[in-house]
């Protein structure tokens, strides 16, 4: 947690510095919804549904180019149900991520952006067989970094559609015996979320 009040401080300041040299910067809440998996636990489909929502600071660098710091609150995981093959399988993660982005101005109302996120593992739990959620062993590694792209599409001066894929960059936990399968290493969050964002 230390680590994110870190990067967050530091991109606020950075933030406000380059505002003041472009045309200031601004800030609001965010709030949607999230479909992700884990790759790697050998279930396919984005079929675990979850919700995100925080804030975010935003600057224009230039007329084309400016950067986005958020933080918010994040579900994430993985689920597969099939009763005619008798599988039950559920992960749920609660994570508090801080992604940091750089937006492109396509137009007026279109923008894209990319960029990375540091996300802190609140609270993992595991489902196997129907019967209950449990603590995960071994266990997800605290930390997660990914990497993100989006859109966006901006409705008046006020509220913005958002949509972004997200994948880790490093493995949220490593294969049993820290196997690896060429780039393979281990499990990795991969999801698609969607947002409206209300700027002040």
């Amino acid at each position: 947690m230390k680590l994110i009040k870190i990067l967050l401080l530091i991109i606020l300041n950075l933030s406000v510095a380059f505002g003041q040299k472009a045309d200031g910067f601004h800030a609001g809440f965010l709030g949607g919804f999230v479909a992700s998996q884990v790759d790697g636990d050998n279930y396919a489909g984005y079929d675990r549904p979850g919700i995100q929502f925080g804030g975010f600071t935003n600057f224009m660098i230039n007329e084309d180019w400016g950067g986005q710091v958020e933080i918010k609150y994040i579900q994430k995981g993985s689920k597969c149900q099939s009763q005619k093959h008798g599988i039950y399988f559920e992960l749920k993660f609660d994570y508090i991520e801080v992604p940091l982005l750089v937006n492109y101005q396509f137009d007026e109302k279109i923008s894209f952006e990319g960029g990375f996120g540091v996300a802190y593992l609140i609270r993992a739990l595991e489902d196997k067989d129907g019967d209950g959620f449990l603590e995960p062993e071994p266990p997800f590694e605290n930390y997660e970094l990914n990497a993100i792209i989006g859109a966006n599409y901006k409705f008046s001066d006020h509220f913005i559609a958002n949509a972004k894929y997200s994948y880790s960059i490093l493995p949220i936990r490593p294969h049993p015996g820290n196997q690896t399968y060429y780039s393979d290493r281990g499990s990795y969050n991969n999801l698609l979320s969607v947002a409206l964002y209300y700027m002040f």
